[in-house]
């Protein structure tokens, strides 16, 4: 996980790794509530993806902070997430 390097990288990693019933709840959830997986899988993220440390993978969230990269993340998950359902 500590190679992951780029935002398209780790939401095919989280992706991969989500269970049907969090994919559900996160592609039922309004873009303006994400932020209420900040602490939870935020804080999953932050730490799964060693934000604290990977300057590189921050930076590629387009921000300078590990708290705002696990945001975009979520995002970026959010968004893969409802693009392939609107697809099935």
């Amino acid at each position: 996980m500590n190679n992951l390097i780029t935002v398209e990288e780790v939401v095919v990693d989280i992706i991969d790794n989500m269970s049907e019933a969090d994919k559900t709840e996160v592609i039922h959830t309004a873009e303006k509530d994400l932020i209420a997986f900040h602490h939870g899988w935020g804080r999953q993220i932050r730490n799964q993806y060693k934000l604290w440390q990977n300057t590189k993978l921050v930076k590629a969230t387009g921000t300078t902070h590990p708290d705002d990269a696990s945001g975009v993340i979520m995002k970026s998950v959010w968004e893969a997430l409802r693009e392939k359902e609107s697809y099935q």
